[in-house]
């Protein structure tokens, strides 16, 4: 009776929707921070060696970044879309 009535607020197939959108942006937007501090740990570590910058902490901050940036399009894209 409960499920009927929850139904009737929530479809189920929305409801699955909604909750697989959580689980993906819960899993990638900590992954995108942890390469951005990895990444910019490395870089500083790579300065105090004096060998300037690494083309790897370089692209570990570039693609977390990037991975935050498609999260917050996708959700804007979401609200948008009717």
């Amino acid at each position: 009776m409960i499920l009927a009535a929850f139904q009737d607020y929530l479809p189920l197939s929305d409801f699955f929707k909604i909750l697989i959108a959580s689980a993906i942006a819960a899993v990638i937007a900590p992954c995108g921070m942890a390469l951005v501090i990895t990444g910019l740990g490395a870089q500083a570590a790579a300065n105090a060696r004096g060998d300037g910058t690494s083309a790897i902490a370089v692209m570990r901050i570039v693609v977390g970044v990037a991975a935050l940036v498609g999260l917050i399009a996708v959700g804007i894209i979401a609200l948008v879309d009717k």
